[in-house]
């Protein structure tokens, strides 16, 4: 299992731009993130373009958001040592109405 950097930018904002050290562990169906600090954003961009950095995603299908994160136990961990299990969602209404966005959760993980 290798680690791998990426950097991502915000484009339409001054906001920093961030490191992201990921790996995917596709036996146990892990994925570490590590950060300093993220928004939900780029976050989700991650994830919508992950297939692409990592073949192994473009292969099983397992791609965007709410599928990665409905197949892999994928936990998000701080400097500190705070880890953060990740969950992607659509929200639902029982009206129909424009799709709203993906949604985050974020779970702490206590050791």
């Amino acid at each position: 299992m290798d680690t791998r950097k990426v950097i991502l930018k915000h484009t339409m904002t001054d906001a920093r731009d961030c490191q992201l050290e990921w790996d995917a562990d596709f036996g146990k169906m892990i994925l570490t993130m590590r950060v300093n600090l993220i928004s939900p954003w780029l976050l989700l961009h991650f994830f919508r373009f992950l297939h692409e950095g990592d073949e192994r995603f473009a292969k099983t299908e397992i791609i965007g958001a709410v599928s990665i994160t409905a197949r892999f136990d994928v936990r998000l961990v701080l400097p500190s040592g705070a880890t953060f299990k990740l969950r992607a969602y659509h929200p639902f209404e029982m009206k129909e109405t424009i799709p709203k966005p993906i949604e985050l959760e974020f779970l702490e993980v206590l050791s």
